[in-house]
């Protein structure tokens, strides 16, 4: 009977002490950063460059601005006629 008792008796202290402690910390949300939209345009084959070590395909964008240049190392590569591609 002293066992259960004494189990009792000290169950219900801690339950005490947990009840009366306060948090010292203050809570915050992270709250990400809003990522930049990425807008695109079409962008249509302009010119094609071949020679032995490979292919460069030059596009020009709708918008304006300095043609797009994709290159491969392979000399028979097909450059698509036109594709969506980023604003600069």
């Amino acid at each position: 009977m002293k066992i259960c008792s004494g189990y009792l008796i000290l169950g219900i202290l801690l339950l005490q002490f947990s009840n009366t402690s306060e948090a010292i910390a203050e809570g915050r949300m992270y709250i990400p950063k809003a990522e930049p939209t990425i807008k695109y345009q079409l962008c249509r084959l302009r010119k094609v460059d071949r020679d032995e070590t490979g292919t460069a395909c030059r596009y020009k964008p709708q918008k304006g601005g300095e043609d797009i240049v994709v290159t491969t190392e392979d000399p028979r590569t097909v450059c698509q006629r036109e594709y969506t591609c980023k604003i600069r």
